[in-house]
């Protein structure tokens, strides 16, 4: 079984939160309309990132990856896991090509 999940940068270091925040808006650049979709993207990652980065923080860190992980050892707990009989695996998007899974 795999879960899939919303994801979210591995460490809330202002350099991975902007990277991360820039795929997202370079992602959805297509659907500017009268600007560079690209440069927005970029500008508006870089604005938004050291705020994230600072939320981040002042809740001890990144929650939905440990959260998604945790539900994926309880689904595998509850339904017998074993290599031989039953796994359940996370998967999240961190970037626009890249595909992630723990």
């Amino acid at each position: 079984m795999v879960l899939i999940g919303f994801s979210e940068p591995e460490h809330a270091d202002l350099s991975r939160v902007e990277a991360f925040l820039t795929c997202i808006f370079l992602a959805n650049a297509g659907l500017e309309t009268g600007t560079s979709g690209e440069e927005r993207g970029r500008a508006l990652a870089s604005a938004r990132a050291p705020r994230l980065t600072e939320e981040y923080e002042s809740i001890g860190g990144l929650p939905i990856l440990p959260q998604l992980r945790a539900q994926a050892q309880a689904v595998e707990e509850a339904l017998g896991g074993s290599p031989d009989r039953f796994l359940c695996r996370c998967a999240y998007r961190p970037g626009k090509d890249t595909w992630c899974a723990s």
